[in-house]
């Protein structure tokens, strides 16, 4: 089995009832198969007024609590990118808050996972002021020590931007500029993947100010999955329109599984930003909310997506609706663990175009091992 990514940009789901309670979703409709991994973008249509609203996606029958908190937005909804497992049945399920001024959120399948175990959690990782702070998650989660994990940032306050970082210990680190949120309570989040340390399993966060902002670790790959941390920037012109982009001059290989972050810094101005498989027809489009560029820094709203790489150029393709404002990184990306084949037949499998007909760059594996 090898973890692959089969991409998608279902019909909005907003649901009409079920507030403040965890409800059954059927995902089958959406074209998701039952015993999967779901990746669901999740945005909040609430504007000026509105109260904050707690969403979350969890696996049918938990007791976890998976949930972010989404602001009222000034220029595109405030969202967040969740997994979670589908059952057998391919049911999942949601949680929304609605009163009369919190609007219910509204949910997207953007794609799912196969070929791999996820394990859900939602553990709160320690921080501190303006350092990198660790959390055993060894200990804290039984997450196994090397574990590629999937984290969840963000910035909690109306009244300050700041850096947000996670790395594996021993790691440069990336970190990540968050605008404040329009009005009180709600978060402006982030989700990534990084890998806890194969020594003492830890997994480090940064936050300028503790108080402000909160991460959590909301699940973990089995061990035939690991992770390379890239945080690379993608150019592309022109704008408003999808561009290739080819990731092997970044030594990606073909057949792995992207996480790409987007960002939009422009000040009172959404922009549209989109990632999808190298000669897919889905429009995966979403505007982002307003930034700001201060002092030479750019704070931001962000977006993320995953998505298949494939071809012979590792090539993906882009959307950016304003290539000043919008930024699209490689933040990181998923792959097998495995020896890789390297002949066939005898022949190296550089020199092989197609099998059966089949070009090679599409093929992920024969008998069993990655090619």
């Amino acid at each position: 089995m090898f973890i692959r990514f089969t991409e998608l940009m279902a019909t909005v789901f907003t649901p009409a009832s079920g507030a403040y309670t965890w409800t059954d979703w059927d995902l089958t409709a959406l074209g998701v198969p039952g015993n999967c991994v779901v990746e669901v973008l999740i945005y909040y249509t609430g504007t000026g007024a509105a109260l904050e609203n707690s969403v979350g996606i969890r696996e049918n029958g938990s007791a976890l609590n998976r949930r972010a908190t989404l602001s009222p937005y000034d220029t595109s909804q405030q969202m967040v990118t969740m997994r979670c497992n589908v059952d057998a049945d391919g049911v999942i399920e949601r949680l929304t808050s609605y009163l009369a001024a919190v609007p219910y959120a509204s949910f997207k399948v953007i794609g799912y996972y196969t070929g791999a175990t996820y394990t859900e959690l939602f553990t709160l990782l320690n921080d501190a002021d303006g350092v990198w702070t660790a959390t055993d998650l060894f200990s804290v989660a039984s997450v196994p020590k090397g574990a590629v994990v999937d984290i969840l940032a963000a910035n909690s306050t109306d009244t300050v931007r700041q850096a947000i970082g996670v790395r594996s210990p021993g790691e440069t680190g990336r970190t990540f500029n968050l605008d404040k949120v329009r009005y009180a309570y709600g978060w402006n989040c982030l989700t990534v993947f990084d890998k806890t340390d194969t020594t003492d399993g830890e997994i480090e966060i940064f936050c300028d100010d503790a108080s402000e902002c909160m991460a959590y670790c909301m699940g973990y790959w089995d061990s035939t999955v690991d992770c390379t941390v890239l945080n690379q920037h993608l150019t592309t012109t022109p704008a408003s329109t999808w561009n290739d982009k080819d990731l092997d001059a970044f030594s990606v290989p073909t057949n792995v599984v992207g996480s790409l972050m987007m960002y939009n810094f422009e000040h009172g101005v959404a922009n549209q930003a989109g990632v999808r498989k190298d000669g897919s027809a889905l429009d995966r489009r979403r505007s982002i909310d307003e930034g700001d560029l201060i002092l030479g820094v750019a704070y931001t709203f962000t977006m993320s997506m995953s998505v298949q790489i494939s071809g012979a150029d590792s090539r993906i393709e882009i959307y950016s609706q304003d290539i000043t404002y919008v930024y699209h990184y490689l933040d990181s990306y998923l792959f097998t663990v495995g020896p890789r084949m390297a002949k066939i037949n005898g022949v190296s499998l550089s020199d092989v175009d197609k099998i059966n007909g089949v070009s090679l760059s599409d093929i992920i594996a024969i008998n069993g091992r990655p090619v």
